[in-house]
């Protein structure tokens, strides 16, 4: 296994709105109702929504930077671990974050980075719409937590995102709560919410710090096949069998 820590540059982004069509406004960075992005916070949420009343939400999605430069192959398996601190009792699902977005390896999140999520598009869903980076939620029961406080919680990355690992000099994914934020269904109860509370880089040492454990991937032929070296091996696999001979030094 190898493993690879968030950059020092790593948010939460904090959108409150209170207003008319509060939950639309609230999921979309609009302007007048900018979010916020809390640049060197320790502890804060990784995903959470909230509703207060009628008119007024609050949504938090994180936001992190990886320096994947010395990945040139699609590992095999890659997984972000989050290390909880309480109020752990929401889903949250990774998601692609534009590579446009401000963040990087050395400058802080903006407000504009919340919605760079990868084909976001306001007022839907989503679902079948943003690119994922993780598997299927764990599904936990609302108001319960299936996640552990205090230690490191596993969020298995898929196929899309270990790719984007290999092609992408700087990774940049976004965490977002699951039942409400990702699916963009408003919660209908006053003072629901929904969270993931965590840590951040920013905390002293590294203890507690997001990362992304990975399986490298091959890169296929590890070892030279007689007197051939092994990154020819594929111009081997297109000699014509009357020919093989000589590669093996028969005439």
């Amino acid at each position: 296994m190898a493993t690879i820590y968030a950059a020092e540059t790593d948010s939460p982004l904090y959108q409150l709105v209170s207003s008319a069509d509060s939950w639309n406004k609230t999921r979309h960075n609009v302007a007048g109702y900018s979010a916020i992005a809390f640049v060197n916070h320790t502890l804060y949420y990784h995903g959470y929504v909230r509703r207060y009343n009628s008119t007024k939400h609050l949504i938090v999605r994180s936001v992190m930077a990886f320096d994947t430069s010395g990945i040139s192959v699609a590992p095999s398996e890659a997984t972000l671990k989050l290390y909880a601190g309480s109020a752990t009792g929401a889903d949250v699902v990774v998601v692609k974050l534009n590579a446009g977005a401000t963040i990087d390896l050395s400058n802080n999140a903006v407000a504009g980075d919340f919605d760079q999520i990868a084909g976001f598009s306001a007022g839907n869903t989503m679902a079948g719409n943003v690119t994922d980076y993780s598997a299927r939620p764990i599904n936990v029961t609302e108001g319960l937590s299936a996640w552990t406080n205090g230690a490191y919680n596993d969020l298995a990355l898929n196929s899309t995102a270990l790719s984007d690992m290999a092609s992408l000099d700087v990774f940049k994914l976004c965490v977002v709560e699951y039942a409400y934020d990702y699916l963009n269904a408003a919660p209908t109860t006053e003072l629901t919410s929904a969270a993931f509370y965590g840590y951040f880089t920013q905390e002293a040492g590294t203890s507690k710090d997001p990362y992304i454990d990975y399986t490298p991937g091959s890169s296929g032929y590890g070892h030279d096949v007689g007197a051939v070296a092994a990154a020819s091996i594929s111009e081997v696999s297109s000699v014509a069998t009357a020919n093989i001979g000589k590669i093996i030094g028969v005439d």
